[in-house]
């Protein structure tokens, strides 16, 4: 998942809980606040088909700047991983 964290899929909160409570239309504005990538890295034994590490990911928001440098230092972290196990 990538987006605000405080969003129900990325979308405002209060209108979705209010369109389920009265169950009349509405409009479901994007949500605002501090976005984060979460997700996994998952190291797979090609042999078995199964999982043998499995790293989370969660990731503040970078800017334009440090977005590069974000996903060069979770590549580098997993692989120090896998070589030191």
């Amino acid at each position: 998942m990538c987006g605000p964290v405080n969003s129900i899929i990325g979308r405002a909160v209060e209108p979705i809980v209010q369109r389920f409570m009265s169950n009349l239309p509405a409009q479901f504005p994007v949500a605002a606040g501090e976005v984060r990538l979460r997700g996994a890295l998952i190291e797979i034994d090609e042999t078995t088909g199964r999982a043998v590490r499995i790293a989370r990911v969660d990731e503040p928001a970078a800017s334009t700047s440090g977005e590069a440098q974000s996903a060069a230092v979770v590549e580098n972290e997993y692989k120090n991983e896998q070589e030191n196990g």
